[in-house]
């Protein structure tokens, strides 16, 4: 048991995912040490409600209590997402996934998991950042970028290739189309081409209608 029990911690400090549950009808709130360290608090603190609301935003605290509110008198689990201050003053953005345990119809726990997702969601939001510039880039310059699997065959278009060829903004070719979209008199250089990136691993670079 203990090995086992050393196990689930390292996992836990692995991913920043940790466990809680709330009992009731005491309300009693119990943290695991990864959830401590996500707040960084240290292994003797002992969670209360007064001191979630110091570490939650107003509309946050509310969120939360909702949730687990529902989950208790209406048996409804809860995959939610929410801003929160650790005890050293650093925002975070945490989800937490919840769900009642309950017999006879009577709610004796909520428990659930409270993972840290402040990085990825930064990374989420920086790669959304990117993507909006280069689509800005691109509209500017009049350059599109296109992408095409070999082994699934399957082509993806940028917005502006779409633009381009006057085409929906979903739409991206599939392999049959391709030559409808070159004049006849490009098409053996097109298809010399692809053939050099395909087949012979070459750079092509070509001009064509």
């Amino acid at each position: 048991l203990g090995r086992a029990e050393g196990l689930l911690e390292d996992i836990s400090q692995l991913t920043r995912v940790g466990g809680w549950e709330v009992s009731f009808p005491s309300g009693k709130l119990m943290w695991t040490s990864q959830i401590r360290r996500i707040f960084e608090a240290d292994g003797s603190f002992q969670p209360e409600t007064e001191t979630m609301s110091e570490l939650l935003p107003p509309e946050a605290f509310e969120l939360v209590n909702g949730a687990i509110r529902d989950a208790a008198r209406l048996g409804r689990p809860f995959d939610i997402e929410f801003d929160a201050v650790t005890l050293r003053g650093n925002a975070v953005r945490l989800r937490s996934i919840g769900y009642p345990e309950q017999v006879d119809g009577r709610t004796l726990r909520v428990v659930g998991t409270l993972a840290d997702v402040t990085a990825q969601r930064k990374a989420e939001a920086e790669r959304r950042r990117y993507e909006a510039l280069n689509e800005q880039v691109s509209r500017l310059s009049g350059i599109g970028g296109w992408e095409f699997d070999v082994l699934t065959k399957e082509t993806v278009w940028s917005p502006q290739v779409r633009k381009i060829y006057e085409v929906d903004e979903t739409y991206n070719p599939p392999l049959e189309d391709h030559p409808k979209f070159v004049a006849p008199e490009s098409s053996e250089a097109v298809a010399l081409a692809r053939r050099r990136a395909v087949v012979e691993g070459l750079p092509a670079e070509i001009d064509f209608q």
